[in-house]
């Protein structure tokens, strides 16, 4: 704690050092005849660079008013349409407010066959801010995630995913239309930088067009502006990749976005990490239960058996050995002014192989279980989805739209396991598929008031088959001569809901519905002897049909108080639960309220703060409910609650919002209060070679976290800072061989900073470190703690040569073990014709570290793992655009 306290104090007073007290420059801008001018754009220069130090617009009374930390010697311009540009210099003393008041002078223009467009790098329309996309490319870009990089306000965390200040993006369009919906990371990550003009986002986004200015929405979106040149043509790129120990990496983009068709097809195949695939699990599964109509998101039919992967702070490509091949084709036909068609399909076929060995230790008082482990997981996937979304625009308030989904998966997987030096070789085969439809019909029925009905359709199947050639629980089951092991787990769910939408901008809004979703579990487990003779338990065998319905209404009212909205959101259920074994049938029909109260409080266009309180009850799933044992890994059996439950918590959250597009400070803080007055706690049996846990229902378990998030602009030195500070505490219950119920404490702490150059120039760095401390306290302390930093440095060498070069060192500690791992990464590409032909080499791993250890620690055991990775490499490549 101490060591924590000294390095936050240490960051802040950097922070407070760097970043003097805001100063307010602001004013009031009218026309010769005193009418107030909306939307002019106001934009502060350091008068000797030119550079933007910030920028804003007058509101509908004509009003502006910006925030800068640096004093000195300032330029601002005025600017709007048909009016002359104002230009002034003042001089800025720190801790002063000045006022400057403009009058612009209304001006004609004649032109004689010449256009004059004056084009800023930042506008604004209504919610929609645009940034020229050529103000803000550097020419080292690659795709358009690195120039989404170099927007202000915008940033990229470590998977891809697109963040506005503490927001994610909703959606990437291009051209006002988009393929991947939450999956957009495979457009930011393939599509080139240079084809871009602009880049449009939307703040107060809806999904549903009919319910902008209705909906309070605080979504984000993302809308990419082509190239004038590039629209309504093909284009595209292609990248061939070859190097040492035959790794390969290669990928093809062909688009055309023109009005009547919309066309992305891609083509992607690599043996060097990438995995193009994960990135479209947004688009097969999406999550997004707060928007308003969507239901069903929350059904996911889960994979009950799978071959345990410790988890390492490594980016996955690194320990990964992965083959992928890719193929996809997205279309969208404007089949006329009402009616439009999406299209997308998407074939994978890949191969992969995870090595790592250690060893599990189990402490049980003065008893110490030790299970060493060596394993190989090596196997083959296959994937085909199918998507097809229809827009009808029925009348101007009026629209229904339908979408369905198809997905079939296959997986074979083979696990070559060395466990206490004896041998198993074990084998996964997983089965799966997916039939998704839903429909939303939305009639606006006046400028302040929608009806939204919903009605959605699901069926997921996943089956599993596991083998073994060896028998790890003779002392469980009282078995000899036992050759093999095989398990067959079938899991199928279906699912069907109708929900009405009753919104608008009066205090109250309204909606019903009904959902049901039938789960049917069977699973069976047997020990051969041979091919003739088979042992099967009762108490590791399945049959559970498990039946949900729902019944519920929801009422929100909301009361505006000068800038503060005051809300309360109260939903009532009455469930239907119905379980059947071979044993016996059971019911049950309970009735609860979630009721939640709120406000939001706008201070002021930089400021913000949420805040809410919620009670909740939820229903148990299947994977909580089933009788008897099941094996999940290759010795681990879990066995659910039996019973019905309604487990129940309240929230309390604080969110506190500071700084926009045009702030040099940008924060982020985040309170959170869980507590849970009943949940399911673990009950460990621990043997030697397996594990069985059963799930009991216990009261009592408490989180807290704070996190913060802040971003300074420090155009002094032309760098961006980005400082997070976060802490958790737990408390939780556990149970081992049944016996006393144990109290456990957890605590974590992490914080980091980054400091990213903006310079104008050829070069450009990234610097940062990450520090992570988890601690759990029961009869014992268990400590560990991780260290990540890198750097990165850019340089444009000259018009045709690039190269990025970039550091990474993890250290880890725990108890008396300390350990350090460092890797170069670079890439290098030679222009030999503009935005049409390029080379390059690319290398990975180039202190060819082939080991990594780490250790993690949990209620019960310590895990180490030391985790094969991929050798130094390199790729040459050669890149075509058309």
């Amino acid at each position: 704690m101490k060591k924590l306290f000294i390095y936050t104090s240490i960051i802040f007073f950097f922070c407070s050092e760097n970043l003097p007290a805001q100063i307010k420059i602001f004013g009031k801008i009218s026309d010769q005849n005193s009418e107030p001018l909306t939307a002019v754009n106001v934009t502060i220069r350091f008068a000797k660079t030119q550079t933007i130090l910030a920028f804003t617009f007058t509101d509908k009374n004509g009003h502006y008013s910006v925030n800068i930390n640096t004093p000195g010697d300032f330029q601002v311009d005025f600017s709007s349409i048909s009016y002359k540009k104002k230009t002034g210099l003042i001089e800025i003393k720190t801790g002063e407010a000045y006022e400057l008041n403009q009058i612009l002078i209304a001006e004609d223009f004649k032109l004689n066959e010449v256009i004059i467009q004056a084009k800023r790098p930042i506008t604004t329309k209504g919610d929609t801010i645009i940034f020229d996309a050529n103000f803000f490319a550097k020419g080292n870009e690659n795709v358009v995630e690195d120039l989404l990089k170099r927007i202000p306000g915008l940033s990229v965390s470590k998977d891809g995913t697109i963040w506005i200040g503490n927001q994610e993006v909703e959606k990437i369009m291009v051209e006002g239309d988009d393929f991947f919906e939450k999956g957009y990371r495979v457009l930011t990550k393939n599509m080139k930088a240079n084809t871009i003009g602009s880049v449009e986002v939307y703040k107060k986004y809806s999904n549903n067009r009919l319910l902008k200015g209705i909906e309070n929405s605080d979504r984000v979106a993302i809308n990419l502006k082509l190239k004038d040149s590039l629209k309504r043509q093909f284009f595209g790129d292609l990248n061939l990749g070859y190097g040492i120990n035959n790794n390969f990496d290669n990928h093809l983009n062909v688009m055309s976005f023109g009005e009547k068709m919309k066309i992305y097809m891609l083509g992607n195949a690599n043996n060097v990490g990438n995995d193009v695939t994960g990135e479209l699990n947004s688009l097969i599964y999406p999550s997004n239960s707060e928007a308003i109509g969507n239901i069903g998101d929350d059904i996911n039919n889960k994979k009950l058996f799978s071959f345990s992967i410790p988890v390492n702070n490594l980016n996955n490509d690194r320990a990964d050995f992965t083959t992928t091949k890719l193929a996809s084709v997205n279309l969208i036909f404007n089949l006329n002014k009402n009616l439009k068609l999406k299209l997308t399909n998407l074939f994978n076929r890949g191969s992969n192989r995870f090595i790592n060995d250690g060893y599990d230790q189990f402490r049980l008082g003065s008893d110490v279980y030790v299970n060493k482990i060596d394993n190989m997981i090596s196997g083959r996937q296959f994937t085909n989805f199918n998507k097809l979304d229809l827009i009808f625009d029925i009348s101007k308030t009026q629209m229904l739209t339908v979408n369905s989904k198809l997905k079939l998966g296959k997986e074979n997987l083979d696990n070559n396991l060395n466990l206490n030096d004896v041998l198993n070789i074990n084998n996964l085969q997983n089965d799966d598929s997916l039939i998704d439809y839903d429909f939303k019909y939305t009639d606006k029925y006046n400028d302040s008031s929608a009806l939204i009905l919903t009605g959605r359709y699901i069926k997921q199947n996943s089956l599993q088959n596991f083998q073994s050639n060896n028998f790890l629980f003779a002392n469980l089951l009282n078995l000899s001569n036992i050759s093999s092991t095989n398990q067959d787990i079938n899991n199928k769910t279906q699912y069907i809901g109708i929900e009405i939408n009753l919104i608008g901008k009066s205090a109250v809004n309204f909606k019903s519905g009904f959902q049901l979703s039938q789960d049917l579990l069977t699973s069976r487990l047997s020990f051969e002897e041979d091919k003739e003779n088979a042992h099967i338990s009762d108490l590791y065998s399945n049959y559970l049909n498990y039946n949900v319905g729902d019944i519920y209404a929801g009422i929100k009212y909301s009361y505006k108080f000068g800038k503060a909205v005051i809300f309360t959101d109260s939903e009532i259920h009455q469930l239907l639960n119905f379980k059947k074994t071979v044993e016996y049938s059971n019911h049950q029909y309970p009735i609860y309220i979630n009721p939640k109260v709120g406000f939001n409080w706008i201070i002021n266009e930089n400021n913000k703060v949420t805040s809410h309180y919620s009670y909740n009850k939820k229903n148990s799933g299947i994977d909580d409910i089933y009788d008897n044992y099941l094996l999940t890994d290759y010795n681990t059996f879990s066995k659910g609650a039996k019973s019905f439950n309604q487990l129940e918590s309240s929230t309390f959250l604080t969110n506190f919002t500071t700084g926009n597009f045009s702030s040099l400070v940008f924060a982020n803080i985040n309170f959170l209060y869980l507590k849970y007055f009943n949940f399911f706690a673990s009950n460990y049996i621990l043997q030697k070679n397996y594990t069985q846990i059963e799930k009991i229902k216990v009261k009592n378990k408490m989180l807290f976290s704070f996190s913060s998030d802040l971003s300074f602009a420090l155009k002094k030195i032309k760098n961006n800072l980005k400082v997070d500070v976060g802490f958790s505490a737990s408390t939780y219950k556990n149970q081992v061989n049944s016996g006393p119920i144990i109290n456990f404490k957890a605590d974590s702490y992490n914080w980091g900073m980054e400091l990213h150059s903006v310079f104008d120039g050829f070069f450009n760095y990234e610097i940062g470190a990450n520090w992570a401390i988890s601690k759990i306290k029961s009869t014992e302390t268990k400590l560990t703690s991780d260290n990540a930093s890198f750097a990165k440095v850019t340089t444009k060498i000259s018009d045709k040569i690039n190269l990025a070069i970039r550091s990474e060192l993890y250290r880890f500690s725990f108890e008396d073990k300390k350990m350090q791992y460092s890797f170069v990464d670079f890439n290098a590409n030679y222009i030999i014709k503009k935005n049409k032909i390029n080379i390059g080499i690319s290398g990975k791993n180039l202190t060819n570290t082939l080991k990594y250890v780490s250790q993690s620690i949990s209620d019960i055991a310590t895990y180490s793992r030391s985790y094969h990775l991929r050798p130094r490499m390199l790729i040459f490549n050669t890149e075509f655009s058309f």
